[in-house]
C-alpha cells in the first residue's frame, strides 16, 4: 500500500448515534415500511461506535477495482451482493425503489 494512502485521515459522514436515534424515532407505520422493503435488520442495529482501527484496517486491505479484501495472511474474498445480504441483511437481488410515491407514501415517510 502506497504511504500517501496511510497517512491521509478518514472521514465519514455517517453518524451511528444520529442513525440509532433516528431508528427509534421511527413510528409503527414507518418501521413496518423499512420491513417490508427488507432492511428489518437495520432496526436491530445498537452499536453506536465504530472503532476508527478497523476502519482504518478494513479500507487499507480493501482493493477498490476488484471489489475484494486482501489479508496479510494471504486470504482474499470478493465482496458480493450475497455477502452484503448475509452480513446487513439487504435483500439480494437489486429490488427497485420507486421514484414516484403517492401523498399517503410521503406522510408515513415524514
Amino acid at each position: 500500500m502506497d504511504d500517501k494512502y496511510e497517512t491521509k485521515e478518514f472521514v465519514t459522514k455517517l453518524s451511528l448515534p444520529k442513525f440509532i436515534a433516528m431508528l427509534n424515532g421511527l413510528t409503527i407505520d414507518q418501521i413496518e415500511l423499512v420491513h417490508n422493503m427488507g432492511f428489518k435488520q437495520l432496526l436491530g442495529l445498537t452499536c453506536n461506535f465504530l472503532p476508527r482501527g478497523i476502519i482504518h484496517w478494513l479500507a487499507s486491505n480493501f482493493d477498490v477495482h476488484s471489489r475484494s479484501f486482501d489479508l496479510p495472511n494471504g486470504f482474499k474474498f470478493t465482496i458480493t451482493p450475497f455477502c452484503i445480504h448475509q452480513v446487513l441483511g439487504i435483500p439480494p437481488g437489486g429490488k427497485r425503489i420507486g421514484k414516484k410515491v403517492d401523498a399517503t407514501f410521503r406522510v408515513v415517510i415524514a
